[in-house]
């Protein structure tokens, strides 16, 4: 009986310590957001969760900044007070973009309404994450990785064309469905 309760208590503690290294990965534990988060923040950091999940297995929460943290380092993603009082992207170019890679939390925020989701796609882009075609033929490519690729140094990035986007032409049948629109926010 002996033996079994020892067996029992070092698969549990196996069990437990799996599951916490799950939830990690580079020492990332969580996504914080705006405790106002605007729509394009909010789906910016699920994102970055849901293709993080993919790529790692790490199962990190989206939190609100005024919400209590987890140990560990964070993606803080958009206007933040944390970003904000580091970056003003309201003096940036339009859709400007911020990765804070370095040390500690990594900032993900951009310039404008929609900047802070093309930032985020932007770091998935640096992860390998493709999204080749709008329909579902090859829908994404999405690498397997035990740890995420963070650069050294931080990345701001402002877009040689003014306008962003898909603008398809109004004579193409189904030009405007909604996967269209997400695959060009994307890329």
């Amino acid at each position: 009986m002996r033996w079994i309760l020892i067996l029992f208590s070092t698969a549990l503690l196996v069990v437990v310590t799996h599951a916490n290294e799950l939830n990690t990965v580079n020492g990332i534990t969580q996504v914080v957001v705006p405790a106002a988060a605007s729509p394009a923040e909010q789906f910016a950091a699920d994102e970055l969760a849901r293709y993080i999940g993919k790529m790692t297995g790490a199962a990190l929460p989206v939190i609100a900044e005024d919400s209590d943290r987890f140990d560990g380092r964070a993606l803080v993603v958009g206007r933040t007070t944390a970003n904000l009082r580091d970056h003003n992207p309201d003096n940036w170019a339009r859709d400007t973009i911020y990765l804070g890679y370095g040390d500690g939390d990594i900032a993900i925020i951009g310039q404008g309404p929609q900047g802070t989701l093309f930032a985020a796609y932007e770091f998935l882009r640096h992860q390998g994450c493709r999204w080749y075609l709008p329909d579902h033929i090859i829908d994404e490519i999405v690498p397997r990785r035990a740890e995420l690729e963070l650069p050294e140094s931080p990345l701001q990035h402002t877009p040689t064309f003014v306008e962003r986007g898909w603008h398809p032409h109004p004579s193409s049948p189904g030009a405007f469905k909604v996967h269209i629109n997400k695959w060009a926010t994307r890329n």
